[in-house]
């Protein structure tokens, strides 16, 4: 899930050209963190760490306890959402 927040990141700073030299210049580190998702991107970053946070903190959320057939599945979800993402990001070249 941390992966798939990094790929959305990344799709948006395509979508809005932001261009770096180098992954490891660690000013671009701290302005990527700084970029939010816009659009279709920021419905699937919400539910990605949500997602990552109840794997990260093993159901500790007592609030909103999800089995992990209910992970899984959202887990699923996430794979098909992005893949057509990046499908629909392909046809706008």
């Amino acid at each position: 899930m941390t992966l798939a927040r990094e790929w959305i990141i990344s799709l948006e700073m395509y979508y809005r050209n932001i261009h770096t030299q180098s992954s490891l210049d660690v000013f671009y580190y701290k302005s990527r963190n700084k970029i939010k998702a816009t659009g279709k991107n920021a419905e699937i970053d919400e539910v990605i760490r949500t997602l990552r946070n109840d794997i990260a903190h093993c159901g500790m959320d007592f609030k909103e306890v999800h089995s992990a057939n209910e992970i899984i599945a959202k887990a699923k979800s996430i794979y098909e959402r992005m893949k057509n993402l990046l499908e629909e990001s392909e046809e706008q070249r």
